[in-house]
């Protein structure tokens, strides 16, 4: 700013001004509306005809037990705590390698590690 400036005055003989001068003013038109959000994924995929092995004994079995309606046993698939009530389903999954039924034991895992990385922490604060 100029100190040495003089205040400002409105002069009041002078015409009054309008936006874009002599030609008038016009309102530009709005934006067009945002594209709508893309759809949610879900929180599960599920299985589809094309992903399946025809060759996996869960699958031979679920399907055994739809009565060879696929639509139905891929229902069946996608809903895992339900096949649990089918003996079937039970013995395939106890029979194979146990990792389809377990669950990792992170506690126990994190157990050894944790008490590692505390005695990392306590060694560098004695410097």
């Amino acid at each position: 700013m100029n100190a040495g400036a003089p205040e400002w005055k409105p002069n009041v003989g002078a015409a009054s001004w309008t936006p874009g001068g002599s030609a008038g003013f016009t309102v530009a038109k709005p934006s067009p509306a945002p594209a709508p959000a893309p759809a949610p994924v879900p929180d599960r995929q599920e299985s589809t005809a094309s992903d399946i092995d025809e060759n996996d004994p869960l699958w031979q079995v679920v399907l055994k037990i739809a009565e060879g309606d696929r639509t139905r046993a891929l229902k069946m698939i996608n809903n895992p705590d339900s096949l649990t009530q089918y003996p079937e389903v039970v013995a395939i999954l106890a029979s194979g390698d146990g990792d389809a039924m377990e669950t990792d034991d992170w506690e126990k895992n994190n157990d050894t590690a944790g008490g590692d990385l505390a005695k990392e922490v306590d060694e560098k604060n004695d410097y």
